[in-house]
C-alpha cells in the first residue's frame, strides 16, 4: 500500500489542521523480493555480471542482496517429467 506523508510549513502553530502532502512511501516487508530479473537462457557454469545493479544498489536506502537462481539440476531432473 502507498501512504502519504504530510508536513506543515515552517512557522505554523500547532492546531491548525493537517499539513500538505509532501511525498508518498510504500511499506515493504523485510525479505520481500523487489526486483526479479529472469534469465532466459541459463548456461551451466555461467555467472552473470551484476555490476550495473550493484551501482544502483549503493544508492538505494536499504540493504540489498543479490541471489542467483538456476534451475539446472544434476542428472535427469532438469528435463522435467515425461
Amino acid at each position: 500500500a502507498t501512504y502519504a506523508v504530510t508536513r506543515k510549513p515552517q512557522n505554523v502553530k500547532m492546531g491548525q489542521g493537517k499539513g500538505n502532502i509532501e511525498y508518498f512511501v510504500a511499506r515493504v516487508p523485510a525479505g520481500k523480493t523487489m526486483f526479479h530479473i529472469p534469465s532466459l537462457n541459463p548456461i551451466p557454469g555461467y555467472k552473470p555480471n551484476f555490476a550495473a545493479f550493484r551501482e544502483v544498489a549503493q544508492i538505494m536506502p536499504m540493504a540489498t542482496k543479490f541471489r542467483v537462481q538456476n534451475n539446472i539440476f544434476p542428472g535427469n531432473l532438469s528435463s522435467g517429467r515425461k
